[in-house]
């Protein structure tokens, strides 16, 4: 596996899909950015948010991003963006303040890249 290449894990975020897994960070990785570009605004009676992390830090990628209107988001990232040595099954997560939505779409992509093995 080539170290350097930038990498992706990406999944749709829908208002019948509200926690997907975008796939496994692997052991080694830095993760650089993340993407939320929302096609179909989300219609819950209150917030609309999108955060994006693992288990047990759920905003480690991404912080709480609108996703109330369509368009791609300005991301503000949380504090495991970088390098990671621990491999982790990575999630986005639809977060309402109001009631369940019935209409929402978005695409969340994490880009990283494989770096060697640490001497």
């Amino acid at each position: 596996m080539p170290y350097g290449q930038t990498r992706f894990l990406s999944a749709w975020v829908t208002s019948g899909t509200q926690i997907p897994t975008l796939g496994i960070l692997p052991v080694g990785a830095y993760v650089v950015r993340v993407h939320i570009h929302c096609t179909v605004a989300f219609n819950s009676s209150g917030t609309d948010e999108i955060r994006v992390g693992y288990s047990s830090d759920t905003d480690a990628y991404a912080t709480l991003t609108d996703t109330s209107t369509v368009g791609v988001k300005s991301v503000t990232l949380g504090s495991g963006i970088g390098f990671d040595g621990t491999a982790r099954q990575v999630l986005a997560e639809y977060v309402n303040g109001g009631t369940e939505p019935s209409l929402g779409r978005s695409i969340v992509i994490v880009e990283y890249f494989l770096l060697p093995p640490q001497p």
